[in-house]
């Protein structure tokens, strides 16, 4: 028996109503096909049903983002429970586990990638060869270079994915239920599409195996140039017919791509930290850890909003251009600046004002101290054990003639007393280290920074 004969024997429904007729016919076995029926049997040899139609109230959405958490939300629906006994209470909502965690994952790794935007947006203000970063427009992140006065395209795919195993060959070209274009590599090849000269770069949370070790050189090093060839005959291996809108194949992605290993979050929100901070001295700006942190919430803010903008409705919604960032992350600094000299030098301006200090003379005991918390808190400017000795010297020091001065045996009026403390800060220098003593700025400035605390005053108590 034929595949035809066999439809005709079941009965069946089938709808006219793309032919103009929106007739339903009902036929038994034995019934003749249609022509219409004839053709689509011979073609997919099963019979013309009804497609099914989607929901009215249906949720579609192209964004990655969104289908993560639409597809975390069906699982978690579709979950089977088991009944609890009869006699056993229920638990307290605030001791119950979670019943998803992929919510939580997939947020790390969005967050992950934006850590990792703002490090490239960052990277671009201290350097011009940078002139944009996209940012969920192309690829992950995009990012627009010069180089030697042409344009060139970075394709940065981002993976936060934690596991127990290490990057590999096979997982970067591993596809999705075997379907052609769903491997990393493949989705980062298909980029090249464009004039411009195309370079690739993939940034996971977690380290690669020897074998990708390769793509982790920097160009034109001797042993990327003498391994490369071997990865690119293992990719080539596992993709042969994978090739680009421009016809390059697998191998020649590999002699154009980088691998960078960014340990978690913290670990790039601390580099992306101190990036911020070399941006806001070379602008003349010290900031204290917390005001550096608030420009960097600001910085991260708009990367998100410019991931998650609509690059349907607006094209260039997601792209960060250098000299309009700059401009804008130079204002935050300076808008954080000037806020700190109100806020943090409320009690040392008192207890300066208390001691008769002039204006010059305080503005500069606030800038010291400025430059003291600056310098203390960049860990390659002083060595944490010297650091703790000099705050301890100086605040033993201050102590012991804030004491004199509580007791009577020194009578100094308050601009006396703190040319007095300055003196005492002289022989300290002198006391401590002779290979390497500490600067005056920085004893000055730990002084100031001890009298903004209210542990050291230039007036008596009653005063």
């Amino acid at each position: 028996m034929t595949g035809l004969e066999t439809v005709r024997q079941q009965p069946h429904v089938f709808s006219t109503k793309e032919h103009g007729n929106d007739e339903v016919r009902h036929r038994g076995p034995g019934a003749s096909a249609t022509p219409l029926e004839h053709r689509r049997s011979r073609r997919c040899h099963r019979p013309f049903l009804h497609r099914p139609q989607r929901p009215r109230n249906a949720r579609i959405t192209h964004h990655p983002r969104c289908r993560t958490l639409l597809d975390e939300e069906s699982s978690a629906r579709s979950r089977l429970t088991i009944a609890r006994p009869a006699n056993m209470e229920p638990p307290s909502i605030h001791t119950l586990a979670p019943l998803e965690s992929g919510g939580s994952h997939a947020r790390h790794g969005f967050l992950f990638q934006d850590h990792v935007a703002a490090r490239y947006c960052l990277e671009m203000i201290l350097s011009d060869a940078i002139q944009a970063v996209w940012c969920e427009t192309l690829d992950d992140i995009t990012v627009l270079r010069q180089s030697d006065g042409s344009e060139v395209a970075e394709f940065v795919q981002v993976k936060a994915e934690q596991s127990d195993q290490l990057w590999s060959v096979s997982q970067l070209c591993q596809r999705k239920d075997s379907l052609s274009g769903t491997s990393i590599l493949e989705k980062s090849l298909a980029n090249d599409r464009c004039k411009e000269k195309c370079i690739f770069s993939i940034v996971t949370s977690r380290d690669i195996r020897s074998e990708l070790k390769p793509l982790s050189l920097s160009a034109g090093e001797p042993s990327r140039l003498r391994t490369i060839p071997i990865l690119a005959a293992k990719l080539i291996d596992k993709l042969p017919n994978c090739h680009s809108p421009n016809g390059h194949n697998v191998g020649w992605w590999a002699d154009r791509a980088t691998w960078r290993v960014l340990h978690g979050n913290e670990a790039v929100k601390n580099h992306n930290r101190y990036l911020l901070s070399k941006i806001a001295e070379s602008s003349g700006i010290i900031l204290f850890s917390d005001q550096i942190e608030t420009v960097y919430g600001l910085l991260l803010h708009r990367i998100i909003n410019a991931s998650a903008a609509d690059k349907n409705t607006c094209r260039d919604a997601g792209k960060l251009e250098r000299e309009h960032l700059r401009l804008w992350i130079e204002e935050r600094l300076k808008d954080n600046y000037d806020s700190g000299r109100i806020s943090g030098s409320t009690q040392l301006t008192d207890k300066l004002e208390a001691a008769g200090m002039d204006g010059i003379a305080i503005s500069a005991a606030t800038e010291l101290r400025r430059l003291y918390r600056a310098r203390t808190l960049e860990p390659s400017y002083l060595q944490l054990n010297h650091l703790r000795t000099w705050e301890d010297k100086v605040r033993a020091t201050l102590n012991r003639l804030r004491a004199s001065l509580d007791s009577g045996a020194i009578s100094d009026s308050g601009v006396a007393f703190h040319d007095r403390s300055l003196q005492a800060l002289v022989q300290l220098r002198t006391q401590l280290s002779a290979d390497d003593p500490p600067p005056d700025e920085i004893l000055q400035g730990c002084m100031y920074h001890i009298t903004a605390l209210c542990q050291h005053r230039f007036v008596g108590p009653s005063t």
